[in-house]
């Protein structure tokens, strides 16, 4: 519980749910402790407050929290939160693969400053985009996520990438492109979530599973 009860402070301190004592922070050990318990070859991974936080946030049910957690961790991301985190680690990879499918020029632009996608997209996928994005955007993208699954990791990520495209061909270096990055999520056009999600379906075109989960396989062949 010490990882844990060190995460409480780091959780949406300016939220006034979180900012004190009071409020969140006791129902968020709550779960986070319950969580790890249940899943105690996984134990506690570091990002999962900030998904149990939002979630309380929407929720303020422990209980119901909890489960909607045990259905993220064992049936929607199995093995995401491992110790090894290999399987968040090949959607890195596979994130790398999509855009390379969506987009070539982008992908040869960033391949070529050796930038890595687990740099690039770690953090989105740990925290379910949780502490990157509007919360308001986040909440539509979790929807998807426990309507459709993980599918929509990747459409938001590749869009995140995709729509700055000129920002990204423009830069001329390792530490320009990570700059972009760290910038892209406070592009305006993310902050209607509306018309956010419905770019990342219209104009992403399908993302076939089978497709997905055999990039998926290659990917966690080479990790």
């Amino acid at each position: 519980m010490d990882t844990i009860d060190l995460d409480l402070h780091r959780t949406f301190p300016e939220n006034i749910y979180f900012a004190t004592s009071d409020g969140l922070r006791k129902p968020l050990r709550n779960v986070l402790g319950a969580v790890a318990h249940k899943n105690h070859d996984q134990g506690y991974c570091q990002g999962l407050n900030f998904i149990v936080g939002l979630l309380l946030l929407l929720i303020k049910d422990e209980e119901k929290v909890f489960w909607l957690m045990d259905t993220l961790i064992n049936d929607l991301l199995p093995d995401y939160y491992n110790p090894d985190m290999k399987a968040v680690k090949a959607d890195q990879e596979l994130l790398g693969e999509i855009i390379r499918w969506k987009d070539p020029e982008v992908y040869a632009h960033i391949e070529k400053h050796s930038v890595s996608w687990c740099l690039i997209g770690i953090k989105w996928f740990i925290c379910l985009f949780a502490d990157v994005l509007p919360v308001e955007t986040v909440y539509r993208i979790w929807d998807c996520l426990f309507y459709e699954g993980a599918k929509i990791l990747y459409r938001v990520s590749a869009m995140l990438v995709i729509q700055n495209r000129d920002k990204l061909l423009a830069c001329k270096s390792f530490t320009e492109i990570t700059d972009v990055f760290k910038e892209i999520v406070n592009n305006p056009n993310i902050v209607d979530c509306h018309t956010f999600l419905q770019k990342c379906f219209n104009e992403l075109g399908s993302f076939p599973i089978a497709r997905l989960k055999k990039i998926q396989e290659e990917c966690s062949e080479r990790l």
